[in-house]
């Protein structure tokens, strides 16, 4: 049974939303490129932090002690994404613009909510 992922999107031909499970491919996970897991709840650590760890510290770090499970692929290293190739070129317009749509939402979103709304 072939990869699919329910997606929703504005269809020109049908002139309305509709939610169709359109064709879908394995990519390795870009948040924790491929481990399924990492550190990024760290942050940053800089180097007077470093200065502060003790040795057993430095090797818990380094020996990836302190990596949580990857949220985005949940530990598998991959994740499942639309194969835009797969579809009519039609339907890959339609799509590509709600995805466009939704990431300049995602845009506009996080800058609402970092001031303050």
């Amino acid at each position: 049974m072939p990869n699919t992922l329910a997606f929703s999107f504005y269809s020109n031909e049908f002139d309305d939303f509709i939610t169709a499970d359109l064709p879908a491919k394995w990519e390795i996970c870009s948040n924790c490129e491929g481990e399924g897991k990492h550190s990024q709840h760290l942050g940053a650590i800089t180097e007077s932090e470093r200065a502060d760890w003790s040795d057993e510290e430095l090797s818990s770090y380094f020996a990836g002690h302190y990596n949580i499970t990857c949220e985005c692929c949940k530990g598998s290293g991959k994740v499942l994404v639309l194969d835009l190739d797969a579809l009519d070129a039609d339907e890959r317009k339609d799509v590509q613009d709600q995805l466009k749509e939704n990431e300049d939402y995602a845009r506009a979103r996080e800058a609402e909510i970092r001031m303050g709304y």
